[in-house]
C-alpha cells in the first residue's frame, strides 16, 4: 500500500537517526551502532509489523484548519485472513474526508476553548466475496460490515461524547467493479447513520418520542434509551404500544422495560406481567426485577404466582430474590 511505503520509510528513517551516528571525519559517512539502540530498533521492528491491519492518518485537514482528528483504520478482516481483497487507506481517504464534511456542525478545528479533539476508529470487520450464479462466473455477490466510533478526546461542558454506528451492506455486481467502491458506500452510509443516532441524542423531547417509530430499529434502540435517562413521560404510551407487539425482540423488550423503569411508570406495570408471560428464561428474568423496582400490589401478586409456580427453577429462584427486595423496600418506606 502507497501509504504503507510512506510510514515504512519514515519509520526507517526516525530508526537510523536514533540507531547510527557518524565517526569523524565528515566525509567518510561510516556509521556504528550504538549499542543502546537495539531495543528501539525491536520496538520499530515490532510497530511495523502491526501497523497494516491498524493504520493511523493524521492531519486530514490543509490550509488554516487544526489536524486534530485521528483517523484509526483497523482492518480486522484482513486480520483474520477473511477478506476478499485487501483495501488501501488512501482509497478510503476522500469517503472520509466527505463524511467528516457532512458532520459540519463538529468542532473538528480548535476554535474555542470548549471544543474537542475527536478520535475516528474505523473499523472493516467484514468484506466477503463468492460467485453469485455458476452460470455466471463473472458476476460476484459482495458484502461488507463497517463499524465506525466517533469519540471526543477532551471533555466537552463536562462530558465526553461518544459515537457509534454499524453498516452491512451487500451488492451482486460484475467482478470488474473494484470492490474498495463497496467498502466506500458501506463507510459512507455508516457515517449517515451515525449522524442519525447523535440526532436522536440530541434532539429535544418530541424528537425523542418521534424517533421511537423511526423505521431503523437501532435509531429505534437510542430513542429508547434517550427518553429513559431524560424520563420523558410522554413517551410512555408508545413505549407500551412497542411492549405489546408480538414482533418485538426480547433485547428490545429488555431495554424498553429498563426505559419505564427509570421513568417509575407504574402504568406499565400490567403490560410488563403480559410480556413476561410470553418470555422464556433469558428475558423473563431481568422483567421479574424491573416489576420489583416498579412495585405496587399488581407486581408483588405477579412475582408471588412466579415463585410459587413456574416449571423452571431458575426463574422461580429469580422471582423469590424480586419478591424480597420489593418487599423490603416497602417495609423501609413504612
Amino acid at each position: 500500500m502507497r501509504a504503507w511505503r510512506r510510514t515504512s520509510a519514515l519509520a526507517f528513517t526516525w530508526a537510523s537517526d536514533r540507531l547510527f551516528e557518524k565517526e569523524a571525519p565528515p566525509g567518510f559517512g561510516r556509521r556504528r551502532v550504538r549499542a543502546s539502540a537495539w531495543p528501539a530498533l525491536l520496538v520499530v521492528l515490532v510497530g511495523l509489523t502491526l501497523l497494516p491491519s491498524c493504520f493511523r492518518v493524521r492531519g486530514l485537514f490543509d490550509g488554516g484548519r487544526q489536524p486534530i482528528v485521528d483517523v484509526q483504520i483497523v482492518h480486522e478482516a484482513e486480520k483474520r485472513r477473511q477478506a476478499a481483497a485487501p483495501i488501501d487507506d488512501e482509497d478510503l481517504k476522500p469517503t472520509i474526508l466527505e463524511m467528516m464534511d457532512d458532520w459540519s456542525d463538529f468542532a473538528f478545528r480548535r476554535a474555542g476553548p470548549q471544543e474537542a479533539g475527536w478520535q475516528l476508529t474505523i473499523r472493516i470487520a467484514q468484506l466477503t466475496e463468492r460467485t453469485a450464479d455458476p452460470a455466471t462466473p463473472d458476476v460476484k455477490a459482495r458484502s461488507a460490515g463497517i463499524s465506525i466510533d466517533l469519540r471526543a478526546l477532551d471533555a466537552v461542558e463536562g462530558e465526553r461524547p461518544r459515537y457509534a454506528a454499524d453498516q452491512l451492506l451487500t451488492r451482486t455486481e460484475p467482478q470488474s467493479v473494484p470492490i474498495v467502491r463497496l467498502v466506500q458506500d458501506t463507510l459512507r452510509k455508516a457515517g449517515q447513520r451515525l449522524m442519525r443516532f447523535r440526532e436522536v441524542q440530541r434532539a429535544d423531547d418530541d424528537g425523542v418520542v418521534a424517533a421511537l417509530r423511526d423505521e431503523d430499529p437501532t435509531v429505534r434502540a437510542i430513542a429508547v434509551q434517550t427518553a429513559g435517562s431524560r424520563k420523558i413521560r410522554a413517551a410512555v404510551p408508545i413505549l407500551v404500544e412497542r411492549l405489546k407487539a408480538t414482533d418485538e425482540p426480547g433485547t428490545s423488550i429488555v431495554s424498553i422495560v429498563g426505559a419505564l423503569v427509570e421513568m417509575n411508570a407504574t402504568e406499565a406495570t400490567s403490560a410488563i406481567i403480559d410480556t413476561a408471560r410470553q418470555q422464556d428464561r433469558s428475558y423473563i428474568v431481568p422483567l421479574l426485577y424491573a416489576l420489583a423496582q416498579l412495585g405496587g400490589r399488581q407486581a408483588q401478586a405477579y412475582l408471588f404466582t412466579v415463585q410459587s409456580g413456574h416449571p423452571d427453577p431458575v426463574v422461580k429462584q429469580a422471582a423469590a430474590e424480586a419478591l424480597r427486595e420489593l418487599e423490603s423496600r416497602d417495609d423501609e418506606q413504612r
